[in-house]
């Protein structure tokens, strides 16, 4: 863009230029030129001769839709802008929603509508003509962005906080409960959108909060402070402030666990309900297990001869044994649980042996889910974290490169073995016998296998001495290295990442569980003269004083 304004001479001889030839490059008119210029005198000018061009939006799919009083807001000509407006510019149908002004391709995306433009820029004096010429506040662009939506999505936060307070001084408290409330494409609300984007700095969300709030009552130093739940708790809201925080992406969305009310919110939950009927829930599973467990182990079995004289357990036959095979299918838990044994079910019905595998998994997977109940305990949840981190993390990434280098070797291996006695190098007849024998190597379960009467050739003792060292003294450090990192990083994060547990868990009891059996939070509005249909919860806070 260049700043000098150019003769007016110029000008018009571009004016001519673009009567003859309507538009230019770009799908712009002369009044977009004269805009971009900041010349306010060959815009009158213009506009004098042609006023039909004050609303002619740019054609081409790059800055398509926007017009001149797009332009002077984006140049923050308060005198252009003011001029527009007296010849009655469009303040409430013009959207720039050309790829320039698009999120995530564009570079300046500002909310398409002049005012998210203006608010974008934070000139208050532009706002406040631009909303007494009848600029909507309510308006939303292609994504559900109002101005409230856009201020949360700008990056300066000091800025954004600004002219928050400044939009809410020209309005009602009605108008401002309104615009709080619309909800996106996605369905935020601006606040929500705040929590959403990980704002915790300068924070958006914060600023809602403390406008939202009242002190209820002061003694000496303790205040007493009602905040408004509305979009915090999960009461009767399905993707409420707490659901965003659990199920956000963002890092440092935890972060607003710390913040007030939500912290106070769900320590109240936890200490009054949570853990109790968590607690219970854990009690029942473990006992849902150990029942499991004993119908397992002490299936109808009945001894068999073989041929070689020795007895063996075998399943009794299913007419026999019906009611005890079908006692583990009916202990419920978790749904992969459930799946496993109505397979083993219906392998059993099916007279297949495989059911014996079937309930294997079944076992390992419904001890191991125990670990999940770690999460309510204080002393187990960041262990609980930290194992999930490394299986999903560290160790998944470490065999991936594992698999490639055991596939590679245990190819190279088997070349040379495959022309050696298979009868005397049992543990390398074949490639998938080669395979796992590399892997006990690898984790030092064994040595080198085969009789030591017999040489090995160089080239396999080479081989050998490669594998063990890219394998086990390199690949298996870097998984401690790995796994070290993340303990660093879990203890550091310990108690965040426990309060993330427990948010999650609030949550999924409170969607599981009948609301008959859940106390609502808060106070009713009606009750302490505030607004009817809405809750309130009360933080006390202590302020100390020093001389």
């Amino acid at each position: 863009m260049v700043l000098s304004h150019p003769p007016s001479l110029s000008l018009l001889c571009l004016a001519v230029e673009y009567l003859l030839y309507p538009t230019g490059a770009v799908g712009e008119n002369v009044l977009h030129v004269a805009a971009l210029y900041n010349n306010k005198e060959a815009l009158e000018v213009l506009l004098d001769f042609y006023p039909f061009l004050i609303n002619e939006a740019i054609l081409c799919d790059l800055y398509k839709g926007e017009t001149i009083l797009h332009i002077a807001v984006v140049n923050q000509n308060v005198m252009m802008v003011k001029e527009l407006l007296s010849r009655n510019a469009d303040t409430k149908n013009a959207r720039a929603r050309g790829s320039f002004f698009s999120p995530g391709k564009g570079q300046c995306y500002y909310g398409e509508y002049v005012l998210s433009f203006a608010v974008c820029m934070g000139n208050e004096k532009i706002v406040n003509l631009l909303i007494k010429s009848g600029a909507p506040l309510n308006a939303q662009d292609t994504q559900g962005n109002t101005v409230l939506h856009m201020l949360v999505l700008h990056p300066n936060k000091t800025l954004a906080c600004r002219m928050y307070d400044y939009l809410m001084s020209l309005i009602t408290i009605d108008k401002i409960r309104y615009l709080e409330s619309i909800i996106n494409n996605d369905g935020f609300t601006p606040m929500k959108l705040a929590v959403q984007k990980g704002d915790v700095t300068v924070s958006m969300f914060n600023h809602f909060i403390k406008r939202r709030k009242q002190v209820y009552w002061a003694f000496g130093p303790v205040t007493s402070t009602l905040y408004d739940l509305t979009g915090i708790d999960t009461w009767e809201d399905e993707l409420s402030v707490l659901d965003i925080i659990c199920t956000s992406k963002e890092k440092n969305v935890r972060e607003l666990l710390e913040v007030t009310p939500v912290k106070e919110v769900l320590h109240h939950k936890w200490t009054n309900w949570g853990y109790k009927f968590f607690f219970l829930w854990t009690v029942l599973y473990i006992l849902h297990i150990v029942i499991f467990t004993i119908c397992c182990v002490y299936r109808p079995l009945e001894p068999i001869r073989t041929k070689m004289n020795v007895t063996i357990m075998n399943l009794k036959p299913l007419s026999v044994s019906m009611l005890s095979d079908l006692t583990p299918s009916f202990t419920g838990g978790p749904f992969h649980i459930i799946m496993l044994v109505t397979i083993s079910m219906i392998l059993r019905f099916a007279g297949s042996d495989g059911q014996t595998t079937i309930l294997a998994l079944a076992l390992i997977c419904a001890w191991c889910n125990v670990i999940y109940f770690a999460r309510g305990f204080e002393l187990l949840g960041p262990l609980c974290i930290m194992i999930q981190k490394m299986i999903f993390g560290d160790l998944m990434r470490f065999c991936s490169i594992l698999i490639l280098v055991i596939i590679g070797f245990a190819a190279a291996f088997d070349v040379h073995f495959q022309a050696l006695n298979p009868d005397v190098y049992v543990y390398f007849s074949d490639f998938p016998i080669t395979t796992f024998t590399l892997f006990q190597l690898m984790m030092g379960l064994t040595d080198l296998p085969g009789p030591p009467s017999i040489p090995v050739p160089d080239i396999i003792i080479f081989l050998y001495m490669i594998y063990m060292f890219f394998a086990f003294v390199l690949l298996l450090n870097v998984l401690i290295a790995l796994m070290g990192d993340t303990h660093y990083r879990v203890v550091h994060e310990r108690r965040l990442l426990w309060k993330a547990q427990i948010a999650a868990t609030i949550l999924l009891l409170e969607r599981r569980l009948p609301k008959w059996l859940l106390p609502r939070l808060g106070i009713p509005g009606d009750a302490v003269g505030l607004e009817e249909g809405k809750w309130y919860f009360s933080v006390e806070i202590l302020f100390f004083f020093s001389k």
